[in-house]
């Protein structure tokens, strides 16, 4: 009896002991005073430093606190570190038979918004959904979305949810063959702040686009990771290339959401060709632009760009490196594919994402 129980509280003691920093780290979780690192750092009385010891903090043992005490003091998720990580998903490892539908390792990106509901602007008890639109993931604190996203009718964004396949769900588990493979974790985020273009105008649709900071560092895994931004080293997709885009959105108008992540497969659209399609279409109060990038359905898609599916990424692989070209901005109010959908064009605004994600 007594040697089972000094097993179990070493298997306790071990759990306890493990964790992982902002910086994806794994590292031990022991008291601040014990952790050279962190307290090295602090000497340093930078506000950074401070954020990341917070951020560090996995309990508390009597008076001390407890950090997750890594090698590094500081963030190290800076760009050239996730330009080394980004774009590259596990779904494109292996040989898989359906390919018209996500895997669960497929866009490892692709973030849920969470919403809340405020309570001087519910109008009824059936105007909230708790996931409205989505993102992209292209760092491990920052998610890229459309601007109109932040802000419901009646609600406002307040989390983010990564790592998400079936949202209905608690584990997601898909069979291959004779084995069951299962995601890990969802992760669920609150969010830090909400930066807006400046320039974005909600009744014409103009700069369509935001940034969303999220409380503390996604945890990278297979299920969570980065998507590159495009520059100017990059292959861009040409007209009439194939993209694909995902989203959690409507499966028919004003119809049920998806419950699994959709892979909606499309060809780049001229603007030209983009802009005719909205020419007579009355009560849309949009228009084709620079700013602007548009892609038309193929037809072998079982699912179909819709309402909740705002914010989500455009994306074109180089090499099977993934990275996002747009940003869902708006469409025809008929989820058939028969319409293109239109996005805002990320390469237009690469000097103001840098500006903030940097700053």
């Amino acid at each position: 009896m007594v040697i089972c129980l000094v097993f179990l509280f070493a298997i306790v003691q071990a759990s306890i002991d493990i964790c992982t920093t902002p910086n994806n780290e794994p590292a031990q979780c022991k008291s601040l005073y014990e952790c050279v690192p962190l307290l090295q750092g602090l000497l340093t009385q930078e506000p950074k430093v401070v954020e990341f010891v917070n951020e560090s903090h996995c309990g508390n043992l009597s008076t001390e606190p407890l950090v997750c005490c890594g090698s590094s003091y500081t963030y190290i998720h800076g760009p050239e570190q996730i330009e080394r990580i980004c774009g590259y998903q596990h779904s494109d490892d292996y040989f898989r038979v359906d390919t018209a539908v996500a895997a669960i390792d497929e866009y490892p990106w692709l973030a849920i918004l969470k919403y809340e509901q405020d309570p001087d602007l519910i109008a009824d008890g059936n105007d909230f959904d708790e996931f409205t639109c989505v993102g992209a993931l292209i760092g491990s604190r920052y998610v890229l979305t459309a601007a109109h996203c932040l802000r419901m009718r009646t609600s406002a964004a307040v989390g983010v949810r990564l790592g998400e396949y079936n949202i209905n769900e608690a584990q997601d588990c898909v069979k291959s063959g004779v084995f069951e493979v299962c995601a890990d974790q969802v992760q669920d985020i609150a969010i830090q702040s909400k930066i807006t273009h400046p320039q974005y105008n909600r009744r014409y649709g103009l700069n369509d686009i935001a940034l969303i900071k999220l409380k503390h560092a996604a945890v990278f895994n297979d299920f969570v990771r980065p998507i590159c931004l495009p520059s100017s080293d990059k292959d861009h997709a040409k007209v009439g290339e194939i993209m694909q885009f995902s989203g959690f959105g409507e499966i028919t108008h004003d119809g049920p959401s998806t419950e699994v992540k959709k892979k909606v497969l499309g060809a780049l659209l001229s603007n030209e060709q983009c802009s005719k399609y909205y020419t007579n279409s009355t009560g849309l109060q949009r228009s084709v632009n620079e700013n602007s990038i548009c892609m038309r359905e193929l037809p072998v898609n079982g699912v179909h760009f819709c309402g909740g599916d705002s914010g989500g990424p455009l994306m074109y692989s180089n090499k099977k490196r993934w990275h996002v070209e747009g940003i869902a901005a708006w469409g025809a109010q008929i989820c058939d594919g028969r319409y293109p959908a239109v996005f805002t064009k990320v390469s237009q605004y690469l000097s103001w994402i840098m500006g903030v994600t940097e700053s």
